[in-house]
């Protein structure tokens, strides 16, 4: 059994309800993740700065570390390491 170099690659359709084919049978026997994800419609990004930007939506909630810019190389660590989560079965 060899080491785990890193995350598995992701599926990233481009548009809403673009299929991706998956190999079920790798998943299995190569024990991968898959892990959905949603992110926004590209078209929405320009509003959604400007509700940043302009303050009238709080995202300070969702900053957990800072790093100064030096020190940038260890925050680039912390986020690539893999968040524990507890088993649902």
């Amino acid at each position: 059994m060899g080491a785990r170099r890193g995350p598995d690659p992701a599926l990233r359709p481009y548009e809403a309800r673009e299929a991706a084919e998956v190999d079920l049978a790798s998943v299995c026997v190569d024990e991968k993740d898959l892990l959905g994800s949603y992110s926004a419609d590209f078209t929405l990004q320009d509003e959604v700065a400007r509700l940043v930007f302009s303050r009238k939506l709080d995202v300070r909630g969702l900053i957990t570390h800072r790093f100064a810019l030096e020190s940038a190389a260890e925050g680039v660590r912390l986020a690539s390491r893999r968040p524990r989560t507890r088993s649902r079965w």
